[in-house]
């Protein structure tokens, strides 16, 4: 079906795509939840397990009176109990796992300007820069993670965002 848009809903399902395809896909916005509905699933999962927990609670005090009464009512609990963790299990899901990698336009680059490391948005994904180099006509080339080859002929839009150094893994030995 052409109108269903498949997107990662979370890191590892983004991080999969990306190390299968070279494209790495921003997260599908409607799986992200509010922090008002977190605390909606809270009172879910409590109302879950205290469904249980009487239920449970009923058919162990069925068992010592023989009630068959005692014994459907808490089966009935039982069942409710475990059919609202079922949507609320999913929503746990959604709040745990919908940190993903937030890659954001940051500037319009002449072709001059993109390096390898640099990340282009192209065909609804964002797509790494491996080698950047010139053709035997002098046009500049990249190759990406995807493994195409594109021609860079008009400014692209790389992604920005905030600086992080890398660790120094010999910074201690140092001092």
């Amino acid at each position: 079906m052409a109108w269903i848009e498949e997107r990662p809903e979370d890191a590892t399902e983004q991080l999969l795509e990306y190390a299968s395809t070279g494209r790495l896909i921003d997260l599908d916005q409607r799986a992200i939840v509010d922090a008002r509905d977190k605390s909606a699933t809270v009172l879910v999962m409590i109302l879950a397990a205290t469904t249980v927990g009487v239920g449970v609670t009923l058919m162990l005090s069925a068992t010592r009176s023989r009630s068959a009464v005692e014994a459907t009512v808490g089966f009935g609990f039982i069942a409710v109990g475990l059919s609202l963790l079922l949507p609320a299990v999913r929503l746990v899901r959604l709040h745990t796992a919908t940190a993903g990698v937030e890659i954001r336009p940051g500037a319009v680059l002449p072709p001059e300007l993109v390096q390898p490391g640099n990340w282009i948005h192209r065909d609804g994904a964002w797509i790494r820069v491996d080698e950047v180099g010139r053709d035997g006509t002098g046009t500049l080339t990249a190759l990406l993670s995807t493994g195409e080859v594109i021609d860079l002929l008009t400014p692209i839009t790389i992604a920005g965002g905030t600086f992080r150094p890398v660790a120094d893994p010999v910074a201690p030995l140092r001092r």
